[in-house]
């Protein structure tokens, strides 16, 4: 199982417990507080945090792919490339 797959498991796992302690929090008075003050090892938090990660592995895998293929590798300079014209076109009209 790769890192990528096993952060996806553990945030499901993470994601499920907050499911199950809700019963536990809207009975206590401080069910309603900020996410600011939420403790910091909160499972909810602490699954975010895992999901946010598994998604930078995943595109990071991509990125991988697209550089060792070698018909992919053109195609992902032509998009870089390509977003970089729109940033600068975006940036143009934006500075008019």
């Amino acid at each position: 199982m790769s890192s990528c797959q096993l952060t996806f498991v553990s945030v499901s796992s993470f994601s499920v417990c907050p499911q199950v302690q809700e019963e536990i929090r809207l009975k206590s008075p401080t069910a309603l507080l900020p996410r600011e003050q939420w403790d910091t090892w909160d499972p909810m938090l602490i699954s975010e945090g895992l999901f946010a990660a598994a998604n930078i592995f995943s595109n990071l895998k991509l990125v991988y792919i697209f550089s060792v293929n070698p018909y992919l590798g053109p195609l992902q300079v032509r998009g870089l490339r390509a977003a970089w014209k729109l940033f600068l076109t975006c940036l143009l009209l934006l500075c008019l």
